[in-house]
């Protein structure tokens, strides 16, 4: 318990040194859009459900959930996810 602790510590003080977002370093969720055509998200544990309309993702805290029209996946790959098509939401959902 103390070395995890500790390993807390350290990554929140170098990120606090280095002034960067604890997410970049502690495997959070990091997302990226471009325009409503694409989305990048970071930290993708596993895809829940796709389909052209609606596509589930699984984040280390919550699930993603984008919403639109012809949506695929263009990459998934080292946790990282690329979804292009008509983006009308992004949503954040609560685990079950």
């Amino acid at each position: 318990m103390k070395k995890e602790k500790k390993i807390v510590n350290v990554r929140a003080r170098l990120c606090e040194s280095l002034d960067i977002p604890p997410d970049l370093i502690c495997g959070g969720c990091i997302a990226e859009l471009r325009g409503r055509g694409e989305a990048t998200l970071c930290g993708c544990r596993r895809v829940l459900l796709f389909r052209p309309e609606i596509i589930k993702l699984e984040m280390p805290e919550f699930n993603i959930v984008i919403e639109g029209e012809g949506l695929k996946c263009g990459t998934f790959c080292y946790s990282r996810v690329t979804v292009h098509g008509k983006i009308h939401a992004i949503k954040y959902e609560e685990k079950e």
